[in-house]
């Protein structure tokens, strides 16, 4: 794999995990969400946990909402490995 100038190349988003593997660089953890509600999902995105703020207008945009996503057990699941109902974490990693 070519490095240009030291940019990572390689960029991997995966839910239910807080830690990268070995080898790769953690950018940031945070929640896995989506847009759209719970029966029409678009994309699944890792929502940092602590994003920054970036001033703008006050005012309603009608941009896109985000809704955390959370386990079902007893779909697919595995419990107790996960809670019922609790929002799924994410990782953001980097190669």
């Amino acid at each position: 794999m070519c490095r240009a100038g030291g940019i990572r190349q390689v960029k991997v988003m995966i839910p239910a995990k807080k830690q990268c593997p070995t080898g790769w660089t953690r950018e940031y953890h945070g929640y896995l969400c989506t847009g759209g509600d719970i029966y029409h999902q678009s994309t699944f995105e890792c929502v940092d946990e602590e994003p920054e703020v970036i001033e703008g207008t006050p005012g309603n945009e009608n941009g896109a909402l985000f809704f955390n996503v959370e386990a079902a057990c007893g779909h697919s699941l595995p419990c107790p490995k996960y809670v019922h109902g609790w929002a799924l974490t994410c990782v953001v990693c980097t190669k």
